[in-house]
């Protein structure tokens, strides 16, 4: 099998080429000299022998040497190669860090050429971290310098770069004038291989736009280029053409060209597409086209493929945006297909693959979980201090946000281990446990029940009327409405279909959700005798029905956050000594009230772990900030945390929400967000969040949950419980009956979280008054790893 290992082309092509072509470009200027010609000249060859590690030392060596001898314009040069050499070694941290370097020393000396060389390097880089945003903003930057003297080359490769980043952050139609441009320039030089790449790169654009008609003249264009151009690269412009006919819905013509394609794989031809992308897009073309064994054939092949890739990469190049896209078309192409099949001939082995591809799935989209290895903890408190700086008003203080979220995300991709199936296996249910497993799709969706009695499978309805029927019930709920029976009880029927008595016989559910059904109070679902699911078993969401082969329990130590400072009137600031500092007019949009009830709840649990044998620690007021609490995570490593306060979404950031913490000195809101909390070197047996919306609304289709919650199990949490909806002030009897169950039944092997929380649940539901509504104990949930 031909192993394609694919790296950013278009940061290692601008770092080279421009290291090359501008020696001649600037003349009398000490990049000329000799001594700097042997590091260019020997990185290049090791570089070209793929010695990535002797071309680090060979440019490390010269950017030093020219450090030394005060030479500026040399060092910014060697640095921008140096980049390079760090990402094809998959360390896109360094990476970073070389590019920031030598646009500091470039900019220093004057070096406008270099300058724009490393704005499109990190504009690439950033389209790997999924910062689109920031890739964008160093695109902009770039495509406004002019060199004086430039090589014609690496102006076409810039614009590229240029163009990609901002159709990605803006759309299309603000790239076209940068990719217009690059071929000019292409064009200008006479090479028709260089018009072909910038013809496929904007055609590629614009399929992923939609703009299937432009992207058919673009793409038919930079063909022909490549034709007369004899150019060995035509069989990646012909995949990208299979696609592009596929979504046209021309599968005749689709097939032509992933047949070429296929036929030049076979035939030794080096493809800058990975072999399971090509065995993908043909299951596609074929399931189009009702060829339901082929297609499924090639989807087999594709996915086993996928694994190998996947093993093969460091985490930090199997994360890149589109290739995980891709991954999950081909996933979702495979378990509709197998489902076609299987709606024509019902099949036990169609529906135990079906199965167990989205396990696989799920379990691909929870890859992140590091085993030790302590984060750079001085990246995040830069991150949070500028993040600070930026929700207070400070718009200055968002470029550098963005370049060091960039560095955080390529620290932790290619320093982390990621969960993988050598860890972890399918594992027959225990006795009396039922795992529920929903796959939602337009054309009818799926639930697997998997039981002692084994493993069954039952039709639904399509999605739509699912996370319909999902949100009336959650919202009934959560609003005391008089319908919620009613809507309950549909939703029931409709999510159990034909497997419902078999359902209900267990005595646990272990769901593997999928969109919007993480947002369900299952809890709270009505039985046909006046009773709720809470009364008949326990229930809890996990990621995927892989069971950990190992488990080390945590320590014996139970940790309180709660009641933090809000606002900068709260009496308890001055206490704290801190500093009056200036506080930026928006922070006030960000002040939330005060939540005393949360000391009570959270003191409940301390006797509640202190009766059991624990250690314990509270955190209140000042102590509840964001350093003193990460210090107190990393230092002290808890075995229970429960964290009390708000969770707070900055309208300028609404895709990252925060749990709030103590603000800061200066005044600036204090708040932990899922990167954060993600990058934590946790060993926690259970993170509670009793906070509004914990859960969040964050689930991708295919890929499961996302947010915070995932965040604490990706930071070593082995459960977590969250909440739906706003909690009240005043959960005291709530979590003083689930502390106090979880104390007294806790095991040697695990923490029966599922267990107390129902009996919390119970405590409630048979208490009367208010908190007897489902409104008040149904809105908390546990997510955990099986």
């Amino acid at each position: 099998m031909r192993q394609v290992v694919l790296v950013a082309g278009f940061a290692f092509l601008v770092g080279c080429n421009q290291l090359r072509s501008l020696r001649g470009a600037d003349s009398g200027n000490k990049w000329r000299e000799t001594q700097y010609e042997r590091y260019r000249v020997d990185g290049l060859k090791a570089l070209q022998k793929r010695d990535y590690r002797q071309a680090v030392r060979t440019y490390t060596e010269g950017a030093q040497e020219a450090q030394r001898a005060g030479d500026q314009l040399s060092r910014g040069r060697l640095l921008a190669n140096l980049s390079a050499a760090y990402q094809l070694l998959f360390d896109n941290r360094a990476a970073i860090q070389s590019l920031l370097a030598a646009r500091q020393t470039a900019e220093a000396a004057g070096d406008q050429a270099t300058v724009q060389a490393v704005e499109a390097n990190l504009a690439n880089l950033y389209i790997q971290t999924g910062d689109t945003e920031a890739a964008g903003a160093a695109a902009v930057r770039g495509a406004a310098i002019r060199p004086a003297k430039q090589d014609a080359q690496v102006r076409v490769s810039v614009l590229m770069s240029f163009g990609r980043a901002v159709s990605k952050a803006r759309g299309l139609a603000a790239a076209e004038p940068m990719l217009r441009e690059a071929l000019w320039a292409a064009a200008d030089l006479g090479a028709p291989a260089m018009e072909a790449e910038v013809l496929e790169l904007w055609g590629n654009e614009a399929l992923e736009a939609d703009e299937l008609a432009k992207a058919e003249d673009l793409l038919a264009r930079g063909w022909w280029k490549r034709k007369l151009a004899k150019d060995a690269r035509m069989p990646q412009t012909e995949a990208k053409l299979g696609r592009l006919y596929r979504k046209l819905e021309r599968y005749e013509f689709a097939r032509f060209w992933m047949d070429r394609v296929l036929a030049a794989a076979a035939a030794g031809a080096k493809i800058a597409v990975p072999e399971w992308s090509l065995a993908a897009e043909q299951g596609h073309v074929y399931a189009a086209e009702g060829r339901l064994r082929e297609a499924l054939a090639s989807y087999r092949g594709a996915l086993q493929w996928a694994r190998t890739w996947r093993s093969a990469l460091p985490r930090s190049e199997r994360l890149r945006a589109g290739a995980e896209r891709r991954m999950l078309e081909l996933f979702d192409g495979h378990i509709r297909t197998a489902s076609r099949l299987y709606r024509q001939k019902p099949d036990g082995e169609l529906s135990a693959e079906m199965f167990t591809v989205i396990q696989t799935t799920r379990a691909w989209s929870m890859e992140g979980t590091r085993e030790g290895g302590a984060a750079d903890t001085g990246l995040y408190e830069r991150a949070r201090r500028l993040e600070g700086q930026w929700l207070g008003g400070d718009a200055a203080a968002e470029g550098q946000l963005r370049v060091v979220r960039a560095a955080i995300l390529e620290a932790e991709s290619a320093k982390g281990k990621g969960e993988t199936e050598r860890s972890s296996r399918l594992e027959a249910p225990a006795p009396g446990e039922a795992i529920l497993t929903y796959w939602l799709d337009d054309e009818g969706s799926w639930l697997w029940t998997w039981s002692e009695g084994g493993l069954r499978l039952t039709s639904l309805p399509g999605r739509e009327q699912i996370l319909r029927e999902a949100e009336a019930f959650r919202n009934a709920v959560a609003l005391n409405q008089p319908a919620m029976r009613e809507r309950g009880d549909q939703l029931l029927r409709t999510l159990l279909g034909g497997l419902r008595q078999e359902c209900l016989r267990a005595k646990r559910w272990e769901i593997v959700a999928d969109e919007g059904l993480f947002q369900v109070p299952f809890a709270a679902l009505p039985l046909g005798d006046g009773t709720y699911l809470a009364e008949r078993m326990e229930v809890r969401l996990i990621p995927n029905a892989l069971r950990q082969t190992s488990k080390t329990r945590a320590s014996r130590r139970f940790l309180a956050v709660a009641d933090p400072i809000f606002n900068a009137a709260d009496e308890r600031r001055e206490q704290g000594g801190w500093r009056q500092g200036r506080v930026h007019a928006s922070h006030f949009a960000l002040e939330l009230p005060r939540l005393p009830g949360t000391r009570r709840e959270a003191e409940a649990g301390i006797r509640a772990w202190k009766d059991a044998g624990y250690d314990t620690a509270l955190q209140l007021g000042a102590e509840s900030s964001e350093e003193a609490v990460l210090s107190r995570f990393n230092d002290w490593q808890p075995g229970i945390i429960h964290i009390a306060t708000h969770t707070a979404t900055p309208s300028n950031d609404l895709a990252r929400p925060r749990l709030a913490l103590s603000i800061r000195p200066d005044g600036s809101p204090g708040l932990l967000a899922a990167g954060d909390i993600a990058a934590l070197p946790l060993r926690a047996d259970l993170v509670v969040m009793s906070a509004c919306h914990s859960v969040g609304a964050e689930s991708a289709r295919g890929a499961g949950m996302l947010g915070l919650t995932r965040a604490w199990l990706t930071a070593g949490s082995q459960q977590v419980l969250a909440t739906l909806w706003p909690v009240s002030d005043e959960s005291t009897a709530f979590f003083k009956a689930f502390h106090g169950r979880l104390a007294a039944e806790e095991r040697a092997d695990s923490l029966p979280v599922a267990a107390a929380l129902r009996e919390a649940q119970l405590v409630c539901l048979r208490s009367g008054g208010a908190i007897a509504e489902p409104r008040y104990w149904a809105g908390h949930v546990v997510l955990a790893r099986r």
